[in-house]
């Protein structure tokens, strides 16, 4: 029986990759099929690793963006506590200056109360 011949277009359509081959030559350069259901799985695959690729670059992109945030956040209060501490600093010094002056007033006004009494007493300095 002699084998008829069909047009391509002649040929039922298929809804299906699995099965199907084509012809090819490899890296030795031999006559190879492919199964082309292996080669769509490979594409499907990538598409979905690529668009879990984007997704987890967005999300690294948004803790990114949190942590630069909060980093900043993080150094204007350490920047505030900065100021803060040299403002305490700051009034530390005067309250001990002040005491140093009411110390030293207290020293002098002592002083003048004891040469009152001594000269309220004609020169004698009584305990009392």
């Amino acid at each position: 029986m002699a084998d008829q011949k069909k047009r391509i277009s002649e040929l039922h359509k298929s809804h299906s990759t699995q099965g199907l081959y084509t012809i090819g030559v490899n890296s030795q350069n031999e006559s190879v099929k492919v199964p082309l259901g292996e080669i769509l799985a490979g594409y499907e695959q990538g598409a979905i690793d690529a668009a879990q690729a984007k997704s987890m670059a967005q999300n690294a992109q948004q803790v990114a963006a949190s942590a630069s945030s909060k980093a900043d956040l993080a150094k204007s209060t350490a920047d505030s506590a900065l100021r803060d501490s040299s403002q305490a600093k700051e009034d530390a010094q005067d309250a001990k200056d002040a005491a140093e002056e009411v110390k030293e007033t207290s020293r002098f006004v002592s002083d003048i109360g004891t040469d009152s009494a001594v000269l309220k007493n004609g020169g004698n300095f009584i305990w009392s």
